[in-house]
């Protein structure tokens, strides 16, 4: 499983920062986050002349370095104390989007539970794959003479994994299709799929990081390849509790109430008397540069109609299934999440 990075290794850290760069023109959240940035690097780069390059050419005393030292130490405290911030600002951010606080709660994952989520991580996996291979027949012909073995293929991970049992009706009936037979609406099922396992994957540790919808991260199919090539059910020692999921949970409800809020002012969406106008006096007030949440290098109120919804399909899986496996953490047994749909639906 791999381990925390420290701060500046986290791939994550630099994408922000590049998205930062290319909207700091515009949005001064972003240039502050660049100048910061560019003025820690500089800090950075004059403590390892002091410390490094300055005692090996000239020779400096005990107490030069020791004050080298602490004046290093603040550095990386004052580090910190700035990445504190950000944690905070995003929890304020959150609250006045969402008029939600989030709390700790139950953290024990019951070892049951903990295995059915790697058995779902593992059966997603498979479905995104062969959805994989949907879109390319749809898109490519195959040259004469050979022909699609996707469905075999996965079928066999299932049966060896012994999941086949563990399919529920519509995807025992998506799996026993002929390759190249889903229609238009089977494979958008893609986007749901690759959210669950994004959040599993992190759940059980196989990431580090979850990619944010800040990133604008969109369909990633390679998303199944460390799942189904370890052969066996991924089952972490101690996965993340509802404490962590509820965060991702909350911030997917932000991205989401703000995307529909746009998609109304557009007209993309059919108007309700209920929510117009707060839904109107939401994205009046997060509108604009250096306020409104961001998708990349782009604020939700610049994205053209075809991402924004893309991104709205995106926000409202991970809520959806964040939701659902908050509920699973400190549940006695598990409930499947399409069960859960079903039940909320009636």
């Amino acid at each position: 499983m791999p381990r925390e990075r420290p701060f500046l290794l986290r791939k994550s850290i630099w994408k922000t920062l590049w998205f930062s760069l290319l909207r700091s023109v515009k949005d001064q959240r972003a240039r502050r986050l660049v100048l910061g940035f560019a003025g820690f690097l500089a800090w950075l780069l004059f403590e390892v002349w002091l410390l490094v390059v300055a005692p090996i050419a000239g020779g400096q005393g005990l107490n030069q370095l020791i004050f080298n030292g602490v004046c290093l130490a603040m550095g990386i405290a004052a580090a910190g104390l700035i990445k504190r911030s950000n944690q905070r600002q995003d929890e304020l951010l959150n609250f006045s989007i969402t008029g939600r606080t989030s709390t700790p709660v139950n953290d024990e994952v019951p070892n049951d539970i903990a295995i059915y989520l790697a058995e779902r991580a593992a059966i997603i996996a498979s479905l995104l794959a062969r959805a994989q291979s949907e879109f390319f027949l749809t898109e490519h012909s195959l040259p004469s003479g050979l022909q699609p073995v996707t469905r075999q293929v996965q079928n066999s991970i299932l049966r060896q994994m012994r999941l086949w049992e563990k399919l529920d009706q519509h995807e025992l009936t998506l799996v026993a299709m002929a390759d190249g037979l889903w229609n238009e609406e089977q494979k958008a099922e893609a986007i749901g799929w690759c959210e669950q396992l994004r959040l599993l994957r992190w759940v059980l540790r196989v990431d580090a990081e979850l990619v944010p919808l800040a990133h604008d991260p969109g369909v990633d199919f390679s998303l199944s390849h460390a799942v189904l090539e370890a052969g066996n059910l991924i089952v972490a020692d101690s996965p993340r509790g509802a404490w962590e999921i509820r965060v991702e949970l909350e911030t997917a409800y932000g991205y989401l109430i703000r995307i529909a809020a746009e998609m109304r002012e557009r007209a993309v969406i059919p108007e309700s008397g209920e929510t117009d106008a707060w839904m109107h006096e939401l994205r009046k007030s997060l509108v604009g540069d250096s306020n409104d949440l961001v998708s990349g290098s782009k604020t939700i109120g610049d994205l053209d109609e075809v991402p924004l919804r893309q991104l709205g399909l995106m926000a409202l899986a991970r809520f959806r299934y964040a939701g659902y496996l908050v509920d699973q953490m400190g549940a006695s047994e598990h409930l499947s999440f399409r069960q859960r749909e079903i039940s909320a639906a009636e």
